[in-house]
């Protein structure tokens, strides 16, 4: 057995290829849907997501692959086998690991130049000001038992 590892390891163990990464043409594939202007709005906007599960996972690598620029994410909880049938990122490699901190990565994955503001924790009334602080918009993904927070998000 040869010492060396297989070529796909290799490339797997990298940490990151992104000295190939061009802003610009990464998110070309707008073009026509989105104007120039547009797309210079969403690099410079910042969306906050309070909970990253299912809903709001999904919705957070559709707008990293849009282009947006800047992301506050917020969720307390890791993901566990019990996500598997909903949560994309839910696998094997990220059981027991916190769902902000694996979304975030991911995030910088689609676009390393991208800002991801990671908080591991519930959001309300001590922590709100934080999390909303530059926020261009809030998407509220979760559910509809989130009314704790929605009473202290909505009055903001």
């Amino acid at each position: 057995m040869s010492s060396k590892q297989p070529i796909y390891r290799q490339l797997i163990a990298e940490p990151s290829n992104t000295e190939h990464f061009q802003l610009g043409r990464a998110f070309s594939g707008n073009q026509g849907l989105l104007t120039e202007l547009a797309q210079t709005s969403l690099a410079s906007s910042t969306v906050a997501i309070p909970g990253v599960g299912g809903t709001a996972s999904t919705l957070a690598h559709l707008l990293a692959r849009m282009g947006v620029g800047q992301f506050i994410i917020a969720d307390p909880g890791q993901f566990d086998l019990e996500h598997f049938n909903h949560q994309f990122s839910a696998k094997c490699s990220t059981v027991r690991r916190s769902k902000a901190e694996v979304i975030r990565k991911e995030l910088l994955d689609i676009n390393p130049t991208a800002n991801v503001r990671e908080i591991n924790d519930s959001i309300g009334s001590k922590n709100i000001a934080e999390f909303l602080r530059g926020a261009s918009v809030v998407v509220d993904c979760l559910s509809v038992s989130a009314v704790t927070f929605r009473r202290v998000l909505y009055p903001q």
